[in-house]
C-alpha cells in the first residue's frame, strides 16, 4: 500500500466510528430500526442536507417529528392539506413548506406504486447515473395537483432544487449521499437498508469539503463539483477498495467539517496532526511539500 493508501486507511480508522456521528445528519436516520422507516427518513434527510449540519438537523427534525415515530407508515397516510395547515410557513433556504408537502406526496405515491424507493431505483437499467436519472424523471412526472394546481405554472424552484437531475451535470451530492446511506452495510455509520444494489456501484457524494481534499490528494482537478468529478474521485478511491470505494467518504468529510485538513494555517495545524506520518501533503505555511502540487 502506498502512502496515499496508508493515509486513507488511517483517516478511515480514526473517523469512521459512531462517535463522530454527531457531526452529521445521519443520527436522524439511524434512530429508526425498520428498513422502511430508515428509507423514508433517509430520503428526506439526504435531500434536505444542504447548509450547516446543525441547521439541517433542526429543520429535518421538524418534518420527521410531524411524521411521528414510524415515518414509513405515516407516509402512506400522508395528507397534504393537513401538513400544510401546520407547516405551510416553514422555510429553509431554497425550499418552503409547500415544497416539502410536494416532496412527501411524491414519496407517498412512490410507495403506492413501487413499495419502496429501492424498487423504483433498480427498475432503471444501466449505471448509477442512468438509473438515478430515470428515477428523478419519474419523480418529476408525478402529479402534484393538490399542491401545485393548474394555472400556477411550473413546479417551484425549491422542489426542482431538491430533485436534482444528474443529466444536468451537477454532482448530485444529496442523491449520492442517500444512496450511500441505503446501500452500504450497517457499520455503525451507514444503514444497510437496500440489498439490490452493490456498494461498488456507488458514486462519491462530492461536496465542497471533498472537492478541496480531492484536489489536494490529486484525485481531481476541477474547481466546481460536477458528476464527472464525482466519478473521477470515485475511480481514484476504487484503487484502494474496488468493492466499496465510497467507504472513505464519511471519514474524509470529517477532515473538512472538523477543519482537520484546513483551508489555511497549515504549519500550525498539520505539524500537530496525528495523521501527518501517513499524509503526502506535509503542509508548510505556503503550501504542500514533497512534490505534491496544490491544484
Amino acid at each position: 500500500m502506498n502512502s496515499t493508501g496508508r493515509f486513507l486507511q488511517a483517516v478511515y480508522e480514526k473517523y469512521s466510528v459512531p462517535s463522530f456521528l454527531d457531526t452529521d445528519p445521519l443520527p436522524l436516520v439511524r434512530r429508526y430500526r425498520t428498513s422502511q422507516d430508515r428509507e423514508v427518513a433517509g430520503f428526506l434527510t439526504a435531500l434536505l442536507a444542504y447548509g450547516r449540519v446543525e441547521s439541517i438537523r433542526r429543520h429535518v427534525s421538524l418534518i420527521l417529528n410531524e411524521l411521528g415515530p414510524h415515518p414509513g407508515r405515516s407516509i402512506l397516510r400522508f395528507d397534504p392539506e393537513r401538513f400544510l395547515s401546520r407547516m405551510a410557513d416553514l422555510r429553509y433556504r431554497f425550499h418552503t413548506g409547500r415544497d416539502l408537502a410536494a416532496l412527501l406526496l411524491i414519496l407517498k405515491k412512490v410507495y403506492q406504486s413501487h413499495q419502496s424507493v429501492e424498487n423504483l431505483f433498480v427498475a432503471g437499467k444501466g449505471d448509477t447515473k442512468t438509473r438515478l436519472g430515470a428515477m428523478v424523471r419519474h419523480l418529476n412526472s408525478i402529479s402534484l395537483e393538490p399542491i401545485f394546481p393548474d394555472g400556477e405554472g411550473d413546479r417551484s424552484y425549491g422542489l426542482r432544487f431538491l430533485l436534482a437531475d444528474p443529466a444536468n451535470g451537477g454532482a448530485c451530492k444529496r442523491w449520492n449521499l442517500f444512496l450511500r446511506w441505503m446501500v452500504r452495510p450497517d457499520d455503525g455509520i451507514d444503514c444497510g437498508v437496500w440489498n439490490k444494489v452493490q456498494p461498488s456501484e456507488l458514486i462519491v457524494p462530492l461536496d465542497t469539503h471533498l472537492l478541496r481534499i480531492g484536489r489536494r490528494l490529486g484525485f481531481i482537478r476541477i474547481k466546481t463539483a460536477t458528476w464527472n468529478g464525482a466519478e473521477s474521485f470515485t475511480e481514484s478511491l476504487r484503487k484502494f477498495d474496488r468493492n466499496d470505494p465510497v467507504r472513505f467518504d464519511f471519514s474524509l468529510c470529517r477532515l473538512g467539517i472538523l477543519d482537520r485538513c484546513p483551508v489555511n494555517g497549515f504549519r500550525i495545524k498539520c505539524a500537530n496532526c496525528e495523521l501527518r506520518d501517513h499524509c503526502e501533503l506535509a503542509w508548510s505555511e505556503n503550501g504542500p511539500q514533497k512534490n505534491v502540487k496544490l491544484l
